[in-house]
């Protein structure tokens, strides 16, 4: 498996500056659609989809109040469940380390 970046608010902001939601919010859509549907080829149970659903809502809720660190810890439970199909060949490799 490849190992998911964690960052911490103040990284993002480093990394990211101004810019920071909208980088977030576009990652997260691409996570969101990678696991969306890996979720169905693996036929995983409803809960699954909830999760993945609730973590992209608090995500997306998270940026309209600008509060990045409560983003960055639903985006990484949205990377670190990619992690379970990291040999899937529609992984986007190219987010890891973002």
């Amino acid at each position: 498996m490849t190992d998911a970046r964690i960052m911490t608010a103040e990284q993002a902001r480093g990394i990211f500056g101004g810019t920071a939601g909208d980088s977030l919010r576009t990652e997260a859509g691409l996570w969101y659609d990678f696991l969306q549907s890996r979720f169905e080829e693996a036929e995983r149970a409803p809960k699954h989809h909830r999760l993945l659903g609730e973590a992209y809502g608090r995500l997306t809720a998270s940026l309209v109040h600008n509060d990045i660190e409560a983003s960055l810890e639903s985006l990484n439970w949205m990377r670190g469940e990619a992690q379970f199909f990291a040999n899937h060949p529609d992984f986007p490799a190219n987010l890891m380390g973002v």
